[in-house]
């Protein structure tokens, strides 16, 4: 299933505005008074016609003439679109839900012109058995499009915590790789998300994919009974699903057994603080968490503009580079060192902007600062301590940035641009999986390169440039 739309979004978050498009002629269907320069068309009957089994959804792809945003269309009832048997096919905005088997008609109206689809679903098929896999299957699985399709057993050694963290955290979140050891990334998975605590960690079978819930209960990796004393070398047992977020193979799961009598004890010194630049830091590759730096930038922005926040989310800059800071704060003992993983972990205490220390600070002011490198998804992010504050000579005042024309990009250059939300970008690309959810996220594609979609709407008013010199989007879902 296909859908064209264009999206005017911002880079490193990948949200914006969706508009159905289509360059194909409307094959309309009169059945009472047409209003002159309109039509509709179903331009995918073809994909919706394919063997489809009940327990699914699909999307219907809907060109109007003249070219217009469906949605909106949708919320103005100026399109509506029904079935004829809304005990086999339900119909959510533009998802069609198969319910059970049968036959159904979809139809839609719009401005006195129709169309219509006839549909067959089959009888809904049952869960998939439980697969036993390596770690190595798993990541060639992932590699050819498998995701969330079964539920796999797996078992593999711990050999490293998440990047820039000193332990698994509160969610169970760990490197796993087939061999103890294992140093090659290429060979080792993402645990996001696990517990032993199975009531509360669930995995659910339904629409022909699994998805999981990891409730309150079930953010006790730390101090569960089964999983607290988890270490590197730890032999762990799983019952988890494989997915792909961005380009990042991932599992999440349920622990079904430890075997901690292979964990590796280490005791690695802390390594002396790097006196720095903003430049130097920037220019670092040596990884998340591997070294704190020492120096000191000028604030160029707040997260949302002039307005701080309690994370202490901030631009820095030295008139020519600038870092998005993505956490920091006063308390010195948010950054530590640890001896067995060899990295620096940062633990935010969220007070930003009730800290003596940080509550008054100003765009312009200078910060002298303890940092470590934070990347993610390939753009330089730093993290960490603010040691001193000297008072900038502008007195807070912001500097108003005019909002840059928005451009038009193919998907693989706009793909190919630096993470920024310093402009917008029109894009025009095919849906290649759509999750049907309230937040509008989707896969986006060429036929060569693929665009994952976080949050989309068609409210234009969600997309907000903040004078500072970047966007925002708030997601009415």
């Amino acid at each position: 299933m296909k859908n064209r739309i264009l999206l005017p979004f911002v880079l490193l978050a990948s949200f914006g505005m969706v508009t159905v498009m289509s360059a194909c002629q409307t094959k309309n269907v009169p059945v009472e008074k047409q209003e002159e320069g309109y039509g509709v068309e179903i331009a995918n009957k073809t994909e919706l016609q394919e063997t489809w089994h009940a327990g699914t959804s699909r999307a219907l792809e809907i060109n109007l003439t003249p070219e217009g945003n469906v949605a909106l269309a949708i919320n103005k009832k100026e399109l509506v679109i029904s079935s004829s048997n809304e005990e086999v096919v339900s119909v959510t905005g533009q998802s069609l839900n198969a319910l059970a088997q049968g036959t159904a008609t979809i139809t839609v109206k719009y401005h006195g012109w129709t169309d219509s689809v006839e549909l067959t679903i089959l009888e809904e098929q049952g869960e998939p058995e439980h697969v036993v896999a390596t770690v190595s299957q798993i990541l060639q699985n992932l590699a050819d499009g498998k995701e969330k399709d079964v539920i796999y057993e797996v078992e593999a050694y711990v050999v490293a915590w998440q990047s820039g963290k000193t332990d698994a955290t509160k969610y169970g979140n760990y490197m796993l790789a087939d061999a103890k050891g294992e140093e090659d990334t290429a060979k080792q998975i993402l645990v996001y998300g696990s517990s032993a605590n199975a009531e509360a960690f669930t995995i659910t079978w339904g629409s022909g994919s699994y998805s999981y819930t990891q409730g309150d209960d079930a953010k006790d990796f730390l101090t569960n009974d089964v999983t607290k004393d988890v270490g590197i070398g730890s032999k762990i047992k799983l019952e988890a699903i494989a997915y792909k977020y961005n380009t990042t193979a991932e599992i999440s799961g349920i622990v079904k057994s430890v075997d901690n009598s292979e964990v590796i004890h280490q005791d690695i010194p802390e390594p002396a603080v790097v006196e720095s630049s903003l430049a130097a830091f920037i220019a670092d590759t040596q990884g998340n968490g591997a070294k704190a730096f020492h120096f000191s930038a000028e604030i160029k922005a707040f997260k949302d503009g002039s307005t701080k926040d309690k994370y202490g989310n901030m631009k820095l800059t030295d008139g020519t580079n600038d870092l998005t800071v993505y956490g920091s704060t006063a308390t010195e003992s948010a950054l530590a060192w640890s001896s067995d993983s060899g990295i620096y972990g940062f633990t935010n205490p969220k007070d930003f902007d009730t800290n003596t220390a940080t509550k008054d600070m100003n765009i312009g002011d200078t910060v002298e600062v303890k940092f470590i490198r934070a990347d993610y998804n390939g753009a330089v992010q730093g993290t960490g301590v603010i040691l001193s504050v000297t008072a900038g000579q502008g007195g807070g005042e912001q500097t108003e940035v005019p909002e840059p024309a928005v451009e038009t990009k193919t998907l693989a250059e706009f793909i190919a641009l630096e993470n920024s939300k310093a402009k917008a970008y029109n894009v025009t690309a095919e849906v290649k999986t759509c999750a049907g959810d309230q937040y509008g996220n989707m896969t986006l594609t060429d036929g060569t390169n693929d665009l994952t979609i976080y949050g989309s709407t068609a409210t234009a008013t969600a997309l907000v440039w903040n004078k500072a010199d970047s966007s925002s989007f708030t997601n009415p879902k």
